[in-house]
């Protein structure tokens, strides 16, 4: 049996971030488990915040999040470098070109994994590449940071 120490330092937290909130919930329910905390959110600034508090082990992260256009996902890559340069980024993208896994290799990402994929796929990624990371134990499986307009609209705040 391990130590709660050990426990610690094996708990993985592992942040997805995609646009479509199926997919950040079908990934989440196949990918929790007894050790590792999975932190779900579907915009930027989501992310961002995971991202800066609680220095994820593992960021999964789409690569277009606002549109056909746009190439955020790549961005975030270096705001995850400078926040937290010890998490592992796996991307995920629909159209995965030579260039763009170059890019995002090039950025920092470890893994890319093309759309469609198996839980099993990105279970395997997210065991190989298990850095230690102090979590607690006690946290629960999933953790859904809802959109900001959905605290802003939902009387979520208020002043003192």
């Amino acid at each position: 049996m391990e130590s709660k120490r050990e426990l610690l330092e094996n708990h993985q937290i592992v942040l997805i971030l995609d646009d479509d909130e199926m997919t950040t919930e079908g990934l989440a329910a196949g990918l929790a488990r007894g050790a590792r905390t999975i932190i779900t959110t579907n915009d930027l600034d989501g992310g961002e915040l995971v991202v800066e508090w609680l220095k994820p082990s593992h960021v999964v992260s789409d690569v277009r999040l606002t549109g056909a256009f746009g190439y955020e996902g790549l961005d975030f890559i270096r705001f995850v470098k400078r926040h937290s340069p010890d998490s592992r980024i796996i991307l995920m993208t629909g159209d995965a070109p030579d260039a763009l896994q170059l890019e995002a290799s090039e950025r920092g990402a470890v893994g890319f994994l093309r759309k469609p994929f198996g839980i099993g796929e990105l279970d395997a990624v997210l065991d190989l590449m298990a850095p230690p990371r102090t979590g607690s134990a006690e946290w629960p499986d999933i953790i859904r940071v809802p959109l900001l307009d959905t605290i802003l609209d939902g009387r979520h705040l208020f002043s003192l």
